[in-house]
């Protein structure tokens, strides 16, 4: 594999993208391939960026990216949307940005809106399938959709892993982790593919699945390496 350079993990606000417009467009008409926010031409991904904990809370969308295991992790994370426009944003080479995730720590992954994308790790490096795909299991997100009212959702899925019969590490993501609203509700893959509202083995089809957070400001936390 390829070696990318790793994300800055930001230490100072900074706004998405310096501040300029982003861009949203459709790809095609379809719902499937809404385009939503890529960034800037010039700047493909800068709508997603690391920042330090202490700068959780001057965002309105943000990530806890957390590692479970006792060893290092290697991230990618992606829009859908590739950089040529097309669904393909989630094959090496196309990818936002790579990062290191240490054993037992977080990382905060900040989210402009309108952001439609995903994220995925590995002990030693990211497992690809033979068309240089991503696979492992995969943190999914929508972030407050224009095209659905501001709602946001996130689940984990190893369709990709289960397709290719590839290991399938675990990985829950839970919503709105900061609320005093009672249960939270959580997405779950268990290693070897069992799991909990989410995108298991035959679920290529299947729609609804996961977390539905209402117009807002979202809290999400991603396990990587979960073990329940």
């Amino acid at each position: 594999m390829i070696q990318y350079p790793t994300a800055p993990v930001h230490t100072a606000f900074m706004e998405f993208c310096g501040g300029n417009h982003s861009v949203n467009k459709r790809a095609t008409q379809d719902e499937i391939a809404y385009k939503g926010n890529a960034g800037e031409e010039a700047s493909y991904g800068c709508n997603m960026m690391l920042v330090g904990d202490s700068l959780a809370g001057l965002y309105d969308h943000t990530i806890n990216l957390t590692n479970a295991l006792a060893q290092d992790q290697q991230c990618v994370c992606w829009l859908k949307i590739g950089p040529d426009g097309r669904i393909n944003g989630f094959f090496e080479g196309n990818q936002a940005f790579n990062f290191n995730l240490p054993a037992r720590r977080n990382r905060v992954l900040a989210i402009d809106v309108d952001t439609q994308g995903g994220c995925t790790c590995g002990v030693g490096g990211i497992p690809m399938t033979p068309l240089s795909q991503f696979a492992s299991t995969w943190l999914e997100f929508d972030i407050s959709n224009r095209q659905n009212g501001g709602w946001s959702g996130a689940d984990a899925s190893c369709l990709v892993a289960t397709v290719y019969e590839m290991d399938i590490p675990g990985l829950q993501v839970c919503g709105q982790v900061d609320c005093s609203c009672g249960q939270v509700d959580c997405s779950t893959v268990h290693p070897g593919g069992t799991g909990q509202n989410a995108y298991l083995k035959g679920m290529e089809n299947e729609d609804g699945v996961g977390i539905a957070i209402p117009a807002g400001p979202v809290r999400l936390k991603a396990t990587f390496g979960y073990k329940g």
